[in-house]
């Protein structure tokens, strides 16, 4: 029996959008495949922005000995995100220098910390890393303090997780986050900058600090806040006598004879981190 097959059953018609001709391709396997090659079309311009999914997540560490704060603070970060929790200043410092993280989340209360003295200490281990301390009860001095030792942002604890998010978001920028409260404290200190246009430029005093270790940097600081000998002991979790053993070699390293004049220096050559 003759085969009356036409020879044109094993293929399929196909339109050209270009040029409107109707062709003919095989049917099958490479039917996709032709498709493509006749329906090509200029390159998708969200391709790029789509591409921008497939990047490596952005890390934040979040440092605080309470769950309820750890987890509240959690809800608040959004998006191609990954977040570490640590309850501890030793295993925040190892995770800080480990991971590198882009955003930390401090908790002022963690154990042994130093208050906004520490930063300094933290910023040595991770340069890039940038910190948002968090008080249970906020102060401007604590807050105008907070910045000038490297802080990126001083928040309420309770903060609102949305708010949170926010913060992140501007911190990330390269921008500083506040509180309402501290932005009148935070014109003053600019306008007794603008008084001082020598301020920021390096000078043999401001070179002085960089001589102490993290642990004579935190004491001083602390100094700067007016905190005394037991406050630093009981904040540091050390003994009031090694408080005094580090004030000892602070002294000798800036050439400084007492205390009124360490606090004075801090607060004179603390650099403004903006």
């Amino acid at each position: 029996m003759r085969d009356r097959t036409s020879p044109l059953a094993g293929l399929m018609s196909l339109r050209d959008p270009r040029s409107g001709r109707l062709g003919f391709v095989p049917k099958g396997p490479r039917r996709a495949r032709a498709r493509r090659t006749a329906n090509s079309v200029p390159r998708n311009p969200l391709r790029k922005s789509l591409a921008r999914s497939d990047r490596a997540p952005l890390v934040v560490l979040i440092a605080s000995p309470t769950a309820g704060i750890r987890r509240r603070w959690g809800q608040g970060l959004t998006g191609n995100l990954a977040i570490h929790e640590v309850t501890g200043r030793a295993v925040m410092e190892r995770d800080l220098a480990a991971l590198k993280p882009a955003i930390l989340l401090l908790d002022l209360a963690l154990s042994r910390l130093g208050g906004v003295g520490v930063v300094p200490a933290l910023q040595r281990l991770s340069p890039r890393t940038r910190i948002i301390l968090f008080s249970g009860t906020p102060r401007e001095g604590e807050g105008i303090a907070a910045l000038k030792a490297g802080a990126k942002g001083y928040c309420e604890k309770a903060i609102d997780p949305v708010l949170l998010g926010k913060a992140v978001e501007t911190v990330q920028k390269g921008e500083i986050w506040v509180g309402r409260s501290l932005i009148p404290y935070l014109l003053e200190e600019l306008a007794s900058l603008t008084l001082r246009p020598l301020r920021n430029a390096p000078t043999r005093s401001d070179l002085r600090l960089e001589r102490l270790t993290p642990r004579e940097l935190e004491v001083a600081f602390m100094i700067g806040e007016g905190a005394s000998n037991k406050e630093i002991a009981d904040r540091l979790g050390i003994t009031q006598r090694t408080v005094k053993a580090h004030l000892t070699s602070i002294f000798r390293k800036l050439d400084l004879s007492d205390r009124v004049r360490l606090a004075l220096f801090v607060s004179k050559h603390s650099v403004v981190a903006w």
